[in-house]
């Protein structure tokens, strides 16, 4: 081994630890740059927001109109609650949460189901984060069949809420319980 091949060797790891740093120190600033809506827990105000039906758990035929009434009731509530711009995702029907956002173009989806028991049906809906997958979010309510429509606004306002409030974590959605 000569003289020069060891400093060729040195200089050689040198340059290639500078190489390996550089890239290290510019990753999170890549990371942050490319993550865009992911680096924030909740969607923005004027956000676009796909709203697909809802799915029929039970998978009554009689019930499957059910649905689309509360995408619809959602996505116009959190346009007037939550300040965001809303698609229908009637034509994503069928596809998962994330599949939906891409073929609407929309970086969040809110998707959910329903399942109705005898005079009671239960519906639960979660803020999808498409680029992640992510669930930033979930709300749900049971009650009543009869009162499927003011069920409906509790879900919709209880995601609109949520929406408006800052969020604080993943397990930021529910206060704990008073302790007595």
């Amino acid at each position: 081994m000569s003289e020069s091949e060891p400093v060729r060797a040195a200089t050689f790891y040198h340059g290639l630890l500078s190489v390996v740093a550089v890239l290290l120190a510019g990753a999170p600033a890549m990371s942050a740059a490319q993550s865009g809506a992911a680096d924030r827990a909740l969607p923005q105000a004027g956000d676009l927001v796909a709203v697909v039906p809802f799915t029929n758990i039970t998978g009554l035929p009689a019930d499957e109109w059910i649905g689309a009434g509360i995408a619809e009731t959602v996505a116009v509530d959190l346009e007037r609650a939550a300040d965001l711009a809303t698609v229908a995702g009637e034509a994503a029907e069928g596809l998962s949460a994330r599949a939906a956002g891409r073929r609407l173009g929309a970086p969040w989806v809110v998707a959910g189901g329903y399942q109705r028991s005898g005079d009671r049906i239960r519906i639960t809906a979660r803020l999808v984060h498409v680029a992640t997958g992510m669930v930033s979010r979930t709300a749900n309510v049971t009650g009543p069949f009869g009162e499927l429509f003011a069920l409906q606004d509790q879900l919709a306002t209880a995601l609109a809420g949520e929406l408006a409030a800052p969020a604080a974590g993943p397990a930021a959605a529910l206060p704990e319980p008073a302790r007595q």
